[in-house]
């Protein structure tokens, strides 16, 4: 592009010197200064052109390479994210392994219940003999007279844990001191259930626990009738 300037120029000084010679040097000078004047024109804008097209392509992959970045530590943060809810998780679950073990011997008990305070006093009463089955929180509930009025209510009293055991079944409660209640399995004469109250028949008198949590009730009288009656 350069050297076409360059010929251009040359055209044009030397028709301007052969203006004073002849009359058709004046015709090249006219054609010489157009052609220049159109190649000035066409190589201004190409140029414009050229630079404009480069400026967008280095640009764009720029600005994608931006929004992937972005993306990519998005996704990344929030992997990150869901590997520490499950570590977390995993650790909880550990953790209540441990204790479930420490406390009854066995893998599967809630930890909810491992939790409570009244837990601990377990192996310090069972019997080296026993199994645990399940067990659940609880609350001890009894009948109450309406007062002015006929028929009776349900009041929970003492809050603690209920475990089914291969000989007995235990109340434990922690709530002010340490109590406890025994019934061994020899006399427990059947166990219903009616939505969240779990009635044990002992003897004749049934006693009634309020259990925690979503058919559980449900699920230790089952249990219960799974391993004595099944």
């Amino acid at each position: 592009m350069k050297i076409n300037k360059w010929i251009m120029w040359v055209i044009l000084f030397s028709s301007l010197f052969g203006i004073a010679n002849k009359g058709i040097s004046v015709i090249a000078f006219i054609l010489s200064i157009v052609a220049l004047i159109k190649f000035v024109l066409v190589d201004k804008s190409s140029i414009n052109s050229y630079s404009e097209n480069n400026n967008t392509n280095v640009q764009q992959p720029k600005q994608t390479n931006n929004k992937e970045f972005r993306q990519n530590e998005r996704t990344k943060k929030k992997e990150e994210k869901v590997k520490e809810k499950e570590q977390a998780r995993e650790q909880v679950q550990q953790i209540a392994i441990q204790r479930s073990y420490e406390y009854f011997g066995v893998d599967f008990i809630d930890v909810s219940v491992t939790n409570s305070k009244a837990t601990p006093y377990y192996n310090k009463i069972k019997n080296d003999t026993e199994q645990v089955i399940d067990a659940v929180k609880a609350r001890a509930t009894k009948n109450v007279k309406n007062y002015k009025r006929y028929g009776y209510h349900l009041e929970t009293t003492d809050k603690g844990i209920l475990i089914l055991t291969t000989e007995n079944i235990y109340f434990l409660t922690a709530q002010n001191g340490f109590a406890k209640t025994v019934y061994p399995i020899k006399n427990v004469n059947g166990i219903n259930t009616s939505m969240a109250n779990l009635y044990i028949t002992y003897g004749r008198t049934k006693h009634i626990y309020n259990i925690e949590g979503w058919k559980r009730s449900d699920l230790f009288m089952k249990n219960y009738i799974k391993y004595f009656y099944s």
